[in-house]
């Protein structure tokens, strides 16, 4: 079994004043999700505490006043979100309870540099999905684009199926293709220099163990 970890870009307007995101000059143009307005409200539980989702835009209202995701000169996403707070009752065995304060924070987000409008691609890599090699080097670098949606990795080799003759470290040429076939990835979305692991099989390569290398990627 191959070790794996737990489990960006650019927006534009289309013809019709349409905001689009675009994931990357290599990648294909998705429809990005309209934006949209939270309220913070103090002791409303956790409603709406984490927006989540890197590619929409939010605008939250709260007590400390009204705040919209926005990009930081380096082009990584200042994101939004309520925050709370963990209430205990008294006694030896309180019970806790997360509520929201009514302030908005922020976090910063790392987009690879390429947010754009308040938003960065999120979309991850999924199990099935076809993919080849763009560029290989130094030796256990790989480019690979997702060839389903069409977001390009920077990736490292940083394991070898011993159950095949393929050497995952100078096999790849630029061109060659498989599938994807397991993944490790740090979180719901992929957004940044190191967002997970990837497993992957190479055309006419056998899997024994369902795969043929693993990469650590990235968004570059």
């Amino acid at each position: 079994m191959s070790p794996l970890g737990s489990t960006s870009d650019a927006s534009a307007d289309d013809a019709s004043g349409q905001d689009v995101v675009v994931p990357g000059t290599d990648a294909a143009v998705v429809d990005a999700p309209p934006p949209q307005a939270l309220d913070c409200v103090a002791d409303a539980g956790v409603t709406n505490t984490d927006p989540g989702d890197p590619s929409v835009q939010d605008t939250l209202s709260g007590t400390n006043g009204v705040f919209t995701d926005s990009c930081d000169p380096q082009g990584n996403l200042v994101d939004y979100s309520c925050e709370t707070e963990n209430v205990c009752g008294p006694g030896p065995n309180p019970d806790c309870s997360i509520y929201d304060t009514g302030r908005v924070v922020s976090q910063s987000i790392d987009c690879s540099g390429h947010c754009m409008n308040g938003r960065c691609d999120g979309r991850c890599p999924s199990i099935g999905q076809r993919y080849h090699f763009v560029a290989v080097g130094p030796p256990g670098a790989a480019t690979i684009t997702n060839d389903s949606d069409g977001r390009t990795y920077a990736c490292t080799m940083i394991y070898d199926q011993p159950g095949d003759s393929f050497d995952c470290t100078n096999g790849p040429t630029p061109g060659m293709a498989g599938a994807i076939t397991t993944l490790g990835l740090h979180g719901d979305y992929c957004t940044g220099k190191s967002f997970g692991n990837i497993g992957v099989t190479i055309d006419g390569v056998a899997a024994p163990d369902g795969q043929t290398c693993t990469y650590a990627c990235g968004i570059p």
